[in-house]
């Protein structure tokens, strides 16, 4: 999806059919030029039979949405807008990311926004003889989903877009895991995880065909804390991130990839969720193996599909993606692959794809002597730990990482052999 907040008031220009117009603020006249569609993203796209949709909004547009929902002249002007959009650059449908409605006029405005934004879809697709799409992005945190009226947004959304991740941030001055599959024993955390957020929209009649669980391609770290739970030290900003180890406050998977030899890993076992320590902090992120499991979970309850943030966030250094080619194995694959098994270790241990310090590092003799170890980085899962709801590890299993193949397109078992 491209997110295109500033072009929510776009007008159609005149002009030969490959023409296209943006307003990049309300103040301007629209700016059109001719360009080469079929060379362009969404030309693409529709040569390979994939939809594109406009993503309008995202974090810190709220109240944009709360003005804009409050009344029906408004409404009808942003649904218009939406029309002229998707005219203007043959787009599929919209995506409607307002985070989040925050009262309970906004819950009803919010409904009355997109049957409005639905209507006038239906409108230019009866016209022109397609269907347009209407997606929402959608919380999971108790306190921002009270203001979602899931029956009224069933009726007029073609899919939501469950935002599966932040469940812990470093705002919240205590460790914990960014996107857990499965909820953790801690009273503090329950409801927080990938499964109890699916169970509490379709518990509130969304229909599971239409639900996408979102993949986070980055990780949350915490300055001072060794395991879930800790307290971290706060900085400055309120946020108790690592910026020692790493250079933002959520590190992108292609970042993370590279200090897998400096750090220590461990899986919890209860969310299913990889974690990184080191002598800072700690850090709760998303390899190929939670991937290939979301991937899984998605399949088994019969959902809609999947969502990435962000898509180029696990492009090593090399051109390869990991996450996406775990993602796609399992989706090419549902029953012949094995999240946790042999195979898929060996076709995402990891390897090193530069010169850097810590990815150039060689296994020890003692790493070597280890039973069936050919890797550099071993995860030990916590045999102490609960598998209740995830997957069946046997006890003292150790997981290997070393990726090996792959560049992000088809079936990647056939590159691999």
């Amino acid at each position: 999806m491209l997110s295109l907040l500033g072009q929510i008031l776009t007008l159609p220009c005149t002009g030969g059919a490959n023409r296209h117009c943006n307003l990049p603020t309300h103040q301007m006249q629209p700016m059109c030029n001719f360009y080469k569609y079929e060379k362009g993203l969404i030309g693409r796209a529709h040569m390979n039979a994939v939809q594109v949709f406009a993503s309008i909004g995202g974090a810190g547009n709220a109240e944009t949405f709360s003005r804009i929902a409050a009344s029906a002249e408004s409404r009808n002007t942003f649904a218009q807008s939406c029309v002229a959009l998707i005219k203007n650059y043959n787009f599929d449908g919209v995506d409607i990311d307002w985070r989040f409605p925050a009262n309970p006029e906004d819950r009803t405005n919010f409904s009355a926004l997109l049957t409005e934004v639905r209507l006038s879809l239906h409108n230019e697709s009866r016209e022109k003889g397609l269907t347009l799409g209407l997606t929402a992005t959608v919380p999971c945190r108790s306190e921002d989903r009270e203001y979602i009226d899931v029956l009224s947004l069933d009726k007029v959304l073609s899919e939501y877009n469950v935002l599966t991740l932040d469940m812990h941030t470093p705002e919240d001055g205590t460790a914990g895991i960014n996107s857990p599959l499965y909820d953790s024993s801690s009273k503090k955390a329950k409801g927080l995880s990938v499964d109890s957020c699916v169970r509490k929209y379709m518990s509130r009649g969304a229909n599971p065909r239409k639900l996408n669980v979102a993949l986070p391609f980055y990780g949350h770290s915490y300055r001072d804390a060794q395991r879930v739970g800790d307290r971290c030290t706060l900085a400055w900003d309120g946020s108790c991130s690592d910026r020692t180890t790493w250079e933002r406050n959520s590190p992108e998977y292609n970042e993370i990839y590279h200090q897998l030899p400096c750090m220590t890993q461990n899986l919890d076992r209860e969310t299913m969720t990889p974690l990184l320590s080191n002598e800072l902090g700690m850090l709760s992120y998303d390899d190929p193996r939670s991937v290939c499991l979301k991937t899984e979970y998605a399949i088994n309850q019969g959902l809609n599909g999947l969502v990435i943030f962000d898509l180029a966030s696990d492009m090593l250094s090399d051109g390869s993606t990991p996450l996406l080619d775990a993602m796609n194995l399992k989706l090419l694959s549902p029953d012949g692959i094995n999240c946790s098994g042999k195979e898929f270790d060996n076709l995402f241990s990891w390897r090193s794809v530069d010169d850097s310090e810590c990815v150039s590092h060689e296994p020890s003799s003692a790493e070597l002597s280890q039973e069936g170890a050919d890797a550099d980085v071993i995860v030990t899962l916590d045999s102490s730990a609960s598998t209740e709801g995830g997957p069946s590890v046997e006890e003292g299993q150790q997981l290997f990482f070393r990726y090996t193949c792959g560049h992000g397109e088809g079936d990647a078992r056939a590159r691999c052999r």
